[in-house]
């Protein structure tokens, strides 16, 4: 069997150009947050690619991310802890962690929920404190704090002092709320 050169050639050229379409075209640049395309650090084949890589967003990207995640605002109030829930989910940044902190029952009866979401590529965390309080839903306070949100152990309302506790009962973090 004799084999036409030019036809190899062809050949050859045309599977590097698929190749190379198939790598430019069939990866993820950019992922939408909150209606806004965001670049990313490189292309990703694959959803669970960019989460496993810790430096996936564009180095450009990450103050406006931030930005974007710590400005953004939540109802004041809820009609249920599902849709509080719903609300911090859909604040979260894709691939990035969102949670629950815990539950913390007050001396008034009250009880104070605490959610997070990880700010991409800050070492920051924004959590998002409930109040319910008999029918009511109210969002207290939603700070912005380095490190982990996981590490809150307790949460106390003296007043309008609000204190965010670690372990050893130091106070991580305090909000005076307003009247």
């Amino acid at each position: 069997m004799k084999f036409n050169p030019a036809a190899i050639v062809a050949v050859a050229f045309l599977l590097l150009s698929l190749g190379f379409a198939s790598y430019h075209y069939g990866s993820t640049t950019s992922i939408e947050y909150r209606g806004e395309q965001i670049k990313l650090a490189k292309p990703y084949w694959s959803y669970d690619a960019y989460k496993a890589d810790p430096n996936n967003l564009s180095p450009d990207e990450i103050s406006r991310v931030e930005k974007m995640m710590t400005e953004a605002q939540l109802s004041p109030t809820f009609k249920s802890r599902e849709e509080f829930r719903r609300a911090v989910f859909d604040l979260a940044f894709p691939g990035y962690s969102v949670g629950n902190v815990g539950d913390f029952s007050q001396a008034d009866g009250s009880l104070l929920s605490v959610m997070f979401v990880e700010v991409p590529g800050s070492q920051k965390v924004r959590m998002f404190t409930l109040q319910k309080s008999g029918t009511n839903l109210a969002l207290l306070d939603s700070p912005v704090v380095k490190g982990d949100a996981k590490s809150v152990a307790k949460l106390t309302l003296e007043g309008k002092t609000l204190k965010y506790l670690d372990k050893a009962g130091a106070v991580m973090k305090e909000t005076m709320l307003p009247n």
